[in-house]
């Protein structure tokens, strides 16, 4: 005859030793809205679980916003983690199913709330040495340019990240993106065309400012590339300002002199950390050959040609409008004038 299986009760799993900031707080009955939550975390662990990020669409600066950022002396931060990219989708197949769909995917071992703190684990652990490697900083900041698509996610594991968007004018973007494909660095993930190019940094704007409707002006805000460039001792003084890092007039002045692109071309880029399987592989400069490409405003002017211009401008020309520029490149709204 048929044999019954028995269907064992479901176990438990068992927790990582490093915790995550969801199991430190519940240990010490402690909750997100409590005053007293900062004062019985220790430093590091209010740092990791507090991340700035710095998201965009490729080739937009955000490379050199996070060096700006991270020249202050309380600021830290690596090398793309690309962290957001593997694990924010994971919480997609922790969801209760149907009952009248299988019991099918992580859901059927794992709760949402269980594997949140697991994501949490796993980011303390691999940051942890990044804080170590700066002992005078209380900031971590991180700099991938796709997290931008996942940042709903981001802020359902981390409800305290402060997110920074850098925005570019698309055709500079997409003339750097043209250059980049035709590098070894670049080649693999850089498109070719222009069309796949102007829709790569279409789908990066959109979907980050979309996440940054339900947002409030102190976990999100916009930074241009371009007003960086025009002025960088004041849009570094408010992002600095949005972190909560404090800095004088002089300081300011000598991490943007520091950073300039003329500094990171000729050097190769400041040090970033990086440690793990990369930590041993030479390299003769910090970051490739033509990875820094022109940094001028305008460049896209004279490396694009007319149907270029055209095609870039008819797939992004009303979120640009939006954005606050018009046909020329100008920008004639500010950041704080579209926040308003």
């Amino acid at each position: 005859g048929l044999v019954e299986t028995a269907i064992p009760p479901a176990i438990s799993p068992t927790p990582r030793p490093i915790k995550s900031l969801a199991e430190l707080m519940r240990e010490g009955n402690m909750s997100v809205g409590d005053p007293e939550t900062s004062l019985r975390l220790n430093p590091s662990e209010i740092t990791l679980s507090s991340p700035v990020l710095i998201v965009g669409a490729p080739r937009s600066g955000t490379t050199w916003i996070q060096r700006l950022l991270i020249a202050h002396r309380q600021i830290c931060g690596g090398q793309e983690s690309h962290f957001f990219n593997a694990f924010a989708p994971i919480l997609n197949y922790v969801v209760p199913r149907s009952p009248t769909k299988r019991n099918v995917g992580l859901g059927s071992y794992v709760t949402r709330a269980r594997m949140i703190e697991i994501i949490q684990s796993i980011w303390c652990e691999l940051m942890s040495p990044v804080l170590a490697a700066k002992p005078s900083a209380r900031v971590l900041v991180e700099k991938t340019p796709d997290h931008a698509h996942h940042l709903k996610r981001i802020f359902e594991l981390f409800p305290a990240v402060r997110c920074i968007h850098v925005i570019r004018d698309s055709r500079a973007v997409v003339a750097s993106m043209l250059a980049a494909s035709q590098t070894e660095w670049g080649r693999d993930w850089a498109p070719a065309d222009v069309e796949s190019a102007a829709d790569k940094w279409k789908r990066s704007v959109r979907d980050a400012r979309f996440a940054a409707a339900q947002l409030s002006s102190d976990q999100y805000i916009e930074a241009h590339y371009e007003d960086a460039l025009v002025n960088p001792i004041s849009e570094t003084s408010r992002l600095l300002s949005f972190i909560g890092v404090d800095a004088t007039t002089r300081e300011i002045e000598e991490i943007v002199a520091e950073q300039t692109f003329e500094n990171q071309k000729q050097t190769g880029g400041s040090p970033l950390f990086v440690g793990g399987e990369n930590a041993a592989v030479p390299r003769d400069s910090f970051e490739p050959n033509g990875f820094f490409n022109t940094g001028r405003r305008d460049a896209w002017k004279e490396s694009l040609n007319f149907l270029q211009k055209r095609k870039v401008w008819k797939i992004t020309g009303k979120l640009m409008h939006e954005l606050g520029y018009d046909l020329e490149g100008n920008r004639y709204r500010s950041p704080h004038e579209l926040a308003a």
